[in-house]
């Protein structure tokens, strides 16, 4: 704003917005972010956070550290065993996210994950819902987790968008990755009578991961 003398000088869908995004790819060495979530995420890479209220995680049974000490918030949604909606903001005074089990189970439907606790009530499951497409405050979770070396078990659906999601989380964290319920029981138990376009299905190409491979093939 003050260099351009425009508030909207970096707009998205401006010259200078692209400039911007392209200077940055070039200088963190990293592809040409293609949607919100992937310029979002090389922002933050830069050091700039946008847009830090609405974009957000829902987690539970899980807990977090300041510099200062356990954060007494995430501590009494754990105790209560209440969902807890974490946004950038929140995540931003956040050092440490650890999950007491060891392990945390990842779900990108929010009726999933609304299902799973109401079946278990009286434990501290641990779990993230990602609401679909992974945004950039569950990824920032996600990395304090592997940080500690929780076990991330994720499930999502079985249409492309939803194996390119699983692949996407596969390639980033690893052997720290399991990926939950991808068997060929399952998609057949979930088969719909839905047909893909050729579009749709050539997404179906670019992924990485042999187990979904097999997955898509399928």
């Amino acid at each position: 704003s003050e260099i351009t003398k425009n508030p909207h000088g970096l707009d998205e869908n401006t010259p200078a917005h692209t400039l911007f995004m392209y200077g940055l790819a070039h200088i963190l060495n990293r592809y040409i972010p293609k949607n919100a979530e992937e310029r979002a995420e090389i922002l933050y890479e830069a050091g700039i956070v946008k847009d830090d209220l609405s974009n957000y995680t829902l987690c539970s049974g899980l807990l977090a550290y300041t510099k200062d000490g356990i954060h007494e918030g995430w501590q009494g949604f754990f105790e209560s065993r209440e969902p807890l909606q974490v946004s950038l903001w929140n995540l931003l005074t956040i050092e440490r996210a650890i999950s007491p089990t060891g392990k945390v189970y990842v779900v990108e439907n929010p009726t999933v994950f609304s299902e799973l606790l109401s079946r278990y009530p009286d434990s501290s499951v641990p779990l993230i819902c990602t609401y679909g497409q992974v945004k950039l405050a569950s990824f920032m979770l996600l990395d304090l987790l592997a940080k500690e070396e929780v076990n991330i078990y994720y499930s999502g659906d079985f249409d492309p968008e939803g194996l390119l999601i699983a692949d996407k989380l596969k390639q980033r964290y690893k052997d720290k990755l399991i990926l939950w319920g991808y068997e060929e029981a399952n998609y057949l138990k979930s088969l719909s009578k839905q047909s893909l376009s050729e579009r749709r299905l050539k997404k179906l190409q670019n992924l990485k991961d042999e187990s979904l491979i097999a997955v898509g093939e399928m």
